[in-house]
Formats: structure tokens, C-alpha cells, sequence
């Protein structure tokens, strides 16, 4: 349904020059990319924020229920969203949905070395940040158990 709203976001510059692969991506490439995703290992959810409508997109991606892990991300479309309330409400959303009803036991990210907003804040949620081979991203790793912690820390803010 917000398959052409997602591609529109994902092209502009607010977004993709913070997504490791940064190239335009065609609504050919979109539809192929959304049919490889589209299964029960994948799940996407457009951020909606009341009268200001649709605003994001966060995702689990790569669930290996065998293993419990699972890959996050997420992207806000407009820089007025970017480090807002928003933010942190989808990503523990998400991140609870991971935990809670996926069972997940880790989830990792990955984030480009020159985006220290987003490092910053994924360590604010319990994530570890290490180096890759790939000097220019970063990974990160969240246990279930310090996910746990830090959803009790931030109720204050997730309540507003």
C-alpha cells in the first residue's frame, strides 16, 4: 500500500544519505525488493504520527527464529522527525514486538561510522557498538535482557 510513498522517502536526500547503500532506487528495484521482503522473516511498518500522517518506516528484518535474532532499522522522513519523540516510540515498539512476540533473545543494526546521531542513540537503548571490517559501518548489538532495562528507563518518554 505505501510501497511508491516508501521509495519516494528512501530517494531523498534526508534518508539516503544516512543508508549505506545510497544509490536512487527505481520503482522496478523497489518492486523486487518488496517482494524479497515480503514474508514472514521481514516486517515493515510505515510510522504514522496522528494528523501528520505517515512520517517513517521501521523494520525487523532477517528473522532467524532458529537462532533468535533479527536486524533493525528505521528512518524518519524529514529532518524535523529525525531526533524527535518519534523516534524512540517506534524503535521500542518495534523493538518490543522483536522481543516480546518474536521471542528474538539479540537484535543487531548497522549504521554508517559518520552518522553519530543515530550511534548515540542506539547506545542510549542498550546497544553494544562495535567496528566492522568495513571501516565505514558499525554494528550494533542489543540483548533481551538490557533491552529490558532500558524499556523501564525510557516509560517517561514513551508515555508522552
Amino acid at each position: 500500500e505505501h510501497i511508491e510513498e516508501v521509495r519516494y522517502w528512501r530517494n531523498s536526500d534526508s534518508v539516503k544519505n544516512f543508508m549505506i547503500y545510497r544509490a536512487e532506487i527505481s520503482e522496478k528495484e523497489q518492486a523486487y525488493w518488496f517482494e524479497k521482503v515480503n514474508n514472514r522473516a521481514n516486517f515493515y511498518f510505515v510510522i504514522q504520527a496522528g494528523n501528520l500522517g505517515n512520517i517513517g518506516l521501521v523494520n525487523l528484518n532477517d528473522v532467524d527464529y532458529e537462532n533468535k535474532t533479527a536486524e533493525y532499522g528505521i528512518f524518519m522522513f524529514g529532518e524535523k522527525y529525525q531526533g524527535s519523540t518519534y523516534t524512540p516510540k517506534a524503535v521500542f515498539a518495534m523493538l518490543d514486538f522483536g522481543f516480546k512476540d518474536l521471542k528474538l533473545e539479540k537484535i543487531t543494526c548497522n549504521i554508517l561510522a559518520t552518522n553519530t546521531p543515530a550511534i548515540k542513540f542506539n547506545k542510549s537503548l542498550g546497544f553494544e557498538i562495535t567496528e566492522t571490517t568495513n571501516k565505514s559501518v558499525v554494528n550494533g548489538i542489543l540483548q533481551k535482557s538490557v533491552f529490558s532495562e532500558k524499556l523501564i528507563k525510557y516509560h517517561k518518554i514513551l508515555n508522552r
